[in-house]
């Protein structure tokens, strides 16, 4: 009987060492596992890699601290009037500083707990530092002073990028064959990159329409017995004649005019306000000159409101060859059309019943 073991119950001779499946030693920083085939799974990352060195300043300092501390710092100085009181486009901008704080706070929770999307979502957050300013810059231009900004964006942010491609920390952590690019983190970025610009040239677009509807001038159409220059319309008092003279600045003076009553003359324009510095300064440049020799008293000045409109006014006594002439000159502004009317009226004591008559007829829309 053959009892040759080897020949009953076959030969097996053992494996090379060279075939032999090789298992991960447990990942110190600065290893890499790129050139072994192995099925990386979360927990066992979890268990035999550990942040430390530079990627946990890189992750807790670059990203976390720096990156929240700024959107934080703007968050908190953000007001409406830094954007001319637009009250979407400031709340679109504070909610792209939301999205950067949930990239940085992402980026964290990512590597911290070896998700695949952690690279990605960093990358994310990099590329968007860097290119959210340099888009809205590039759109309403830069200066000088801009530079200074520019520059650490770019330091800070490539920094950051250089970083997460070259380091052997990070591919220890989150080896690239493990690795998932997160495409929800990428459309968002894009987007936040993009939406500020698209509303800011959508709302300036809006703002020139509108700005050039209310600054063309409609012709204001005179009703039955009334005057009208195409800005405002008033009615001329009964027994009253009324001429009109073209001026150089392509407005119309209209003399209004009775020998009993009095004279006024009256001319409008556009105006965007009314100040008291910008009535007085009328006030002394329609000043006739032919009174000026003559004793000069202010009775009444002030401001008032007439129908809803801003009124100055100021009324002068002249003593001319020993009667008493008054000059009463005003201007009024309507702020709803950015339109202003400039009266000057002279006459005699107990005449000046037809100055309220005027005025009270005036229509600026």
């Amino acid at each position: 009987m053959n009892t040759n073991n080897n020949t009953q119950l076959g030969h097996f001779e053992p494996l090379p060492t060279e075939q032999m499946p090789k298992t991960p030693e447990p990942a110190s920083p600065g290893y890499s596992f790129d050139d072994q085939q192995f099925n990386y799974t979360r927990t066992w990352l979890m268990e035999n890699t550990k942040l430390g060195g530079w990627l946990k300043f890189f992750l807790y300092f670059f990203i976390g601290f720096g990156g929240a501390y700024q959107s934080v710092k703007f968050l908190a100085h953000s007001d409406v009037s830094m954007y001319g009181g637009d009250k979407f486009l400031w709340r679109v901008n504070n909610l792209s500083i939301i999205f950067v704080i949930a990239l940085a706070l992402f980026s964290i929770y990512g590597f911290t707990n070896r998700f695949r999307w952690a690279v990605s979502v960093a990358r994310c957050y990099s590329v968007y530092y860097i290119a959210a300013p340099l888009s809205v810059c590039a759109f309403w231009g830069f200066d000088s002073n801009d530079i200074p900004n520019i520059v650490r964006v770019c330091l800070w942010g490539g920094g950051m990028l250089l970083f997460l491609h070259y380091s052997k920390s990070v591919n220890t952590v989150i080896p690239k064959t493990y690795r998932k690019s997160s495409l929800t983190a990428m459309v968002l970025t894009l987007l936040f990159i993009i939406a500020p610009i698209a509303v800011i040239s959508i709302r300036n677009n809006q703002m020139d329409r509108e700005y050039e509807v209310n600054n063309t001038p409609k012709l204001l159409t005179a009703k039955k017995g009334e005057q009208t220059d195409g800005i405002i319309a008033f009615k001329v008092p009964y027994g009253f004649t009324c001429e009109t003279k073209e001026m150089d600045n392509s407005g119309i003076l209209f003399m209004i005019d009775d020998v009993t009553w009095g004279t006024c003359t009256l001319t409008s324009q556009y105006a965007n306000d009314l100040s008291v510095s910008d009535f007085d300064e009328v006030w002394e440049s329609w000043k006739d000159p032919d009174l000026s020799a003559c004793d000069e008293r202010v009775i009444d000045s002030g401001k008032n409101a007439r129908k809803g409109n801003i009124s100055f006014y100021k009324k002068t006594a002249y003593n001319v060859d020993g009667n008493d002439v008054t000059w009463y000159f005003t201007m009024i502004f309507n702020g709803k059309v950015h339109k202003t009317v400039l009266l000057s009226f002279y006459y005699m004591d107990d005449t000046e019943g037809y100055v309220d008559a005027i005025i009270n007829s005036i229509r600026f829309e």
